[in-house]
């Protein structure tokens, strides 16, 4: 099966690069010369070049303006995700801050209860 896929490849290829080209090529010389005896005027072979070579060029254009889109396209996305990432990540750290704000806000607070606690303890007592 896969010899069978190679050789009906190559007989396609043959057809479409020798084929085609010698084909176009014998019509472009025999409207060359059928031009050449009715206005005397000597033309190159490849008449048509500067407009296949100009719509070659557009493509080209085009092909590069589209991958230019998509990688511009795929960096805002990349961004985005980084930007978005970094926003969590720090969402994440304003959170351990206040949670590290409450629970040392609540020691000072134990700290002090304590304190008063001795404080009375050692004051008052029976008989004191």
């Amino acid at each position: 099966m896969h010899a069978k896929n190679v050789i009906g490849g190559t007989f396609e290829d043959l057809n479409e690069a020798v084929v085609r080209p010698v084909s176009d090529e014998v019509g472009k010389a025999l409207e060359q010369g059928v031009q050449n005896v009715f206005q005397g005027q000597k033309q190159p072979v490849s008449g048509s070049q500067p407009e296949e070579t100009q719509a070659k060029l557009l493509e080209a254009r085009r092909k590069i303006k589209w991958w230019k889109d998509l990688s511009d396209a795929q960096r805002r996305v990349r961004e985005g995700k980084n930007q978005a990432q970094a926003q969590q990540q720090q969402a994440v750290q304003d959170k351990k801050q206040v949670k590290q704000f409450e629970v040392s806000k609540k020691q000072q607070k134990n700290i002090a209860l304590v304190r008063s606690q001795r404080k009375t303890e050692i004051k008052g007592g029976v008989g004191g």
